[in-house]
């Protein structure tokens, strides 16, 4: 803290072995954050910098055609042969943004703000392999044969918002405003500048209560699409009750209706996503349980077939119904959550049927209570589903039988 500004700084690196081969990764990550205000509060900023980056390298998964994986659960993991040699990704992602406000009235309990933010994401994807891995692909289409293959692409977003806000103190919370954004989408001989134009709101009314917040493309490339969310809560004595229900229409992503690389091409006119989601809870803090279940509609849903090819079908529809419990007695504790999945259409979305998870541990301070101490075991069970693959070309997970 310099007087009133406050700087704050913070860098992590890792990095990690998997456990088979192929499979290590190196990550940084910066962050930097600064905000103040003037000595009566009316005029401040908030403003951070986010700058992350992964190398990995992608093993393509165990080459089932020369091991069975089942026959060989006690197997080193570094002695399984895996499909591709020498893959390696580079993912960078930035983020810069800078608010500043200017309060309009002096009474710091009712506060009448202007707000100006600007906003940019950067993310850059880089995905190099050698000549011995193309012949992992069935789908390819080379604009060189020199053995490596590199592709790249970059996304760009900049956004300006200016937006009222009246806050109350937790009473009362509403904003309203407009905001300009433009999107640059770059990849292998395609170079594309998007611009939208959006309106958003919002209002709330304390912890408990009900939540409204929406954006709408008036004008641009998303021209018509729209989320809008609706949220309540109310605590009825020991209990609660959640209520959550949002929807929205989506243009799918620019990668999904046009991609280049050396491996895939495709360019079609997809359809809007259209989703209306609900979520329903109800539990209690003290007797430690909550039940409820989460629906989702989808129209047009977006999938990427068994070719790793993106795709829509018409409608689907799922539900989570869930519940959780925890026991305790005396430093014995005993958690469980049990979740049962509906799926109208298992072929598009694949999910398990059933999954549940246990923990039982003890849980207590030793040493004259200087040392906290958590210690048991935990269970999971997942029911048997044809997960999706994963496609090292294009970043995705796709549909395989």
């Amino acid at each position: 803290n310099i007087k009133r500004v406050n700087i704050s700084l913070q860098f992590n690196r890792y990095s990690s072995l998997g456990f088979y081969l192929n499979q290590k990764t190196l990550t940084d990550n910066l962050l930097f954050s600064s905000h103040a205000k003037t000595k009566n509060g009316r005029v401040g900023y908030n403003f951070y910098f986010l700058y992350n980056k992964l190398k990995y390298q992608l093993n393509g998964g165990i080459d089932s055609s020369k091991v069975t994986f089942a026959d060989n659960v006690l197997v080193e993991k570094q002695l399984f042969p895996v499909q591709l040699s020498a893959t390696k990704q580079n993912i960078r992602t930035s983020e810069v943004n800078f608010l500043t406000f200017l309060r309009l009235n002096k009474d710091e309990s009712t506060s009448h703000t202007l707000n100006y933010e600007v906003n940019y994401q950067g993310n850059y994807w880089l995905n190099s392999e050698g000549a011995e891995d193309s012949t992992r692909y069935n789908n390819t289409y080379y604009f060189s044969t020199s053995g490596t293959h590199i592709d790249s692409i970059s996304f760009k977003r900049f956004t300006n918002s200016f937006y009222y806000r009246l806050n109350d103190r937790n009473k009362i919370n509403l904003y309203l405003g407009y905001k300009n954004e433009f999107n640059h989408h770059h990849q292998f001989l395609t170079d594309t500048m998007l611009m939208n134009h959006i309106i958003m709101a919002g209002f709330g009314h304390g912890y408990e209560g009900i939540r409204l917040t929406g954006e709408y493309v008036v004008n641009g490339y998303n021209a018509g699409n729209f989320a809008f969310d609706v949220q309540c809560k109310a605590d009825i004595k020991k209990f609660y009750f959640i209520f959550d229900a949002n929807t929205s229409r989506v243009m799918p992503n620019y990668m999904s209706v046009a991609y280049f690389s050396p491996h895939f091409i495709w360019s079609d006119t997809l359809k809007n996503i259209q989703s209306l989601n609900g979520k329903f809870a109800f539990g209690s803090d003290k007797y430690r349980f909550s039940i409820g279940f989460i629906s989702n509609h989808q129209e047009n849903t977006l999938y990427f077939d068994t070719l790793g090819i993106p795709k829509q079908y018409d409608s689907t529809f799922t539900v989570r119904v869930f519940a959780h419990k925890d026991l305790k007695l005396g430093p014995i504790h005993f958690n469980n959550t049990f979740n049962y999945q509906y799926i109208d259409n298992p072929d598009i979305i694949r999910l398990p049927q059933y999954y549940t998870s246990h923990q039982l541990y003890y849980e207590g301070k030793l040493f004259k209570k200087a040392l906290w101490l958590q210690v048991g075991f935990q269970a999971r069970y997942i029911s048997a589903f044809k997960a999706n693959a994963y496609m090292p070309a294009t970043n995705q997970f796709y549909l395989q039988n």
